[in-house]
C-alpha cells in the first residue's frame, strides 16, 4: 500500500502508535490514521547464520620471477593497471612474496 502525503506530497511510512496503526510523512510529520481492515503487519523471522572470518591474508594475484629491490626474493605477486592515457602501455604493479615490498615498473 502506498500512500501520499496531503501536504507535501512525500511518500508516507506505517508506523505503531498507542497500539494503532498509523501513516505518517517523514517529511513534514503529517499523521493519518489507517482503517484497521487496512492494516497488515508481517513479521519475518530472520535465521542467524554464522560469518567465515579470514585469519590470514589470502591474496589471489598471479605470480612471476622478478628480484625484489629490498629483499632480493625472486618470487613475486604483479597486476597490470591502466594509471595513464589509454593509448600508453599498462603500469606493471609488483609485491614481494616474502617482505610485502610493493614496486611499480611503466
Amino acid at each position: 500500500m502506498l500512500r501520499f502525503c496531503k501536504r507535501c506530497g512525500s511518500l508516507m511510512t506505517v508506523k505503531r502508535k498507542g497500539g494503532r496503526a498509523i501513516l505518517v510523512c517523514e517529511k513534514c510529520g503529517y499523521e493519518e490514521r489507517l482503517e484497521a481492515k487496512e492494516v497488515k503487519f508481517k513479521r519475518k523471522e530472520v535465521a542467524a547464520e554464522e560469518v567465515p572470518v579470514i585469519e590470514e591474508d589470502t591474496v589471489i594475484l598471479p605470480t612471476t620471477k622478478r628480484v625484489c629491490p629490498r629483499c632480493g626474493n625472486t618470487e613475486v605477486y604483479y597486476e597490470l593497471r591502466q594509471t595513464r592515457a589509454a593509448d600508453e602501455p599498462p603500469t606493471q604493479i609488483f609485491r614481494c612474496k616474502r617482505c610485502g615490498y610493493i614496486w611499480r615498473e611503466y
